[in-house]
């Protein structure tokens, strides 16, 4: 019997930690997209979705960062400071996307720099 329950006990918290580690991810249900960091703003950055998205990701977009936003590199929180031209980011948002000129993703959950090391520019001023 005593160990019918620790066997339960371990399961439980094997849940639990299984939940806190991914549960988040699981939940999201937004839009994610990878882009190169083209200008980097106080409270924003400017990126251009990169060829490998769909069609409808491949533009310039405005992306609005606030207190609510997640901004990750190495699976470390970071400060909007560190984001550097051309960095690779993944771009994860809920919402619509404001069709103005670069376009608007309306709620911006997280921005993740891909990269392990910082590289040469992705964006290229033409």
């Amino acid at each position: 019997m005593k160990r019918r329950k620790s066997v339960l006990v371990v399961i439980g918290l094997a849940a639990v930690v299984f939940g806190l580690l991914i549960g988040d991810r699981l939940a999201f249900k937004g839009v994610t997209f990878k882009a190169g960091v083209v200008k980097v703003y106080e409270n924003r950055l400017l990126v251009r979705g990169m060829e490998e998205n769909g069609i409808n990701f491949r533009g310039e977009y405005s992306v609005s960062i606030d207190e609510n936003t997640e901004l990750t590199w190495k699976g470390k929180n970071i400060p909007l400071s560190e984001f550097d031209v051309g960095d690779k980011v993944e771009v994860s948002f809920t919402g619509a996307v404001q069709e103005t000129s670069p376009a608007r993703p309306q709620v911006v959950v997280r921005v993740r720099i891909l990269d392990d090391e910082k590289q040469e520019c992705f964006y290229q001023e033409k």
